[in-house]
């Protein structure tokens, strides 16, 4: 890969999205790729009358108003320091969040959304529950997702992005391999240490204290850890000049050990891939995924291969 070639940063001006859209301007200016900061104005609840919608000159003439005032306000919230070298895109879109962050990224050949949240286990100010599960599950390219007061690899001060630990959890499947081949090139590009985990999860009944004391349970747990071990072992890395692997399988819960792996050996972006149209991991179901985004101690990258086509 040579770097992203379009920037996409969604902002409603929180202090979560200008996090965000620090992150937005130092991969832009790493790959010299243009940055395109976009704001969705959400126009007022259509009004009903005898069951049929009715075209309000008020709401007509607040869309009008709010989104001139959104496009004044985009004028200033890229900081004159993280300008330098860039170019900017500002954009102001009436409609409905995810939808507009959609359709921009589609017509615009976006490859990289950076979206920002608030710290662990919160939800984004922005793109509140569904809204954000459908920019990673439905975007047409990666979305990188950032939280507050993190283990960050784009810092104050910083102009581009440093990264020096890449996770990529590795489940052995065609999205996994997309996952595998971008984590490589990132950490390639930016001379970091590449991981790859696999983590061979834990089928114990909850209630079955039996089955954690068997001998025969715990040689099947062997026997699928010794061969993880194998196929972690025999994974090809891409030839981008990784320098260092790091390669580890472990047994339990996948969000679990993923989230602890990362926080044990200070892991600055997590590199995940996607099903096209369910945003689920081959391995982990979509809520699953979802809440390995949102606990993570860093930020995450979803990826999704370029012949999928998410869902509409």
């Amino acid at each position: 890969m040579s770097g992203f070639q379009h920037v996409l940063v969604p902002v409603d001006f929180s202090a979560e999205s200008i996090q965000a859209l620090h992150y937005g301007c130092a991969f832009a200016r790493n790959d010299k790729a243009p940055l395109s900061v976009l704001h969705a104005v959400q126009n007022l609840a259509p009004l009903t009358f005898g069951g049929a919608e009715v075209v309000s000159n008020i709401a007509v003439q607040y869309a009008d108003e709010a989104e001139a005032n959104a496009r004044k306000a985009l004028e200033n919230v890229v900081p004159a320091e993280w300008m330098q070298g860039l170019e900017i895109r500002r954009e102001a879109v009436v409609g409905a969040t995810a939808e507009t962050i959609l359709d921009y990224a589609r017509s615009h050949q976006v490859d990289l959304i950076v979206v920002g949240t608030h710290g662990r286990g919160g939800v984004t100010r922005m793109l509140l529950g569904s809204v954000a599960e459908k920019i990673v599950q439905r975007a047409p390219c990666s979305v990188l997702v950032v939280r507050q007061r993190e283990h960050e690899f784009v810092t104050p001060g910083s102009e581009l992005p440093r990264p020096q630990n890449v996770l990529v959890p590795i489940d052995f499947s065609d999205r996994g391999q997309k996952a595998l081949e971008e984590g490589a090139d990132l950490a390639a590009r930016f001379g970091a240490e590449l991981h790859l985990l696999h983590v061979v999860e834990d089928t114990t009944p909850a209630t079955s204290e039996l089955a954690t004391t068997s001998s025969v349970f715990r040689a099947y747990m062997r026997e699928l850890t010794t061969q993880g071990e194998k196929q972690v072992e025999d994974v090809q890395i891409p030839n981008l000049g990784v320098s260092v692997v790091q390669r580890k399988v472990v047994i339990g819960s996948p969000i679990a050990r993923i989230t602890a792996y990362a926080a044990e050996k200070e892991i600055d972006l997590i590199v995940m891939g996607t099903h096209g149209r369910t945003g689920a991991m081959h391995w982990l179901l979509g809520s699953v995924a979802e809440r390995v985004v949102r606990s993570a101690p860093c930020p995450v990258m979803v990826c999704r291969r370029t012949a999928d086509d998410p869902a509409k």
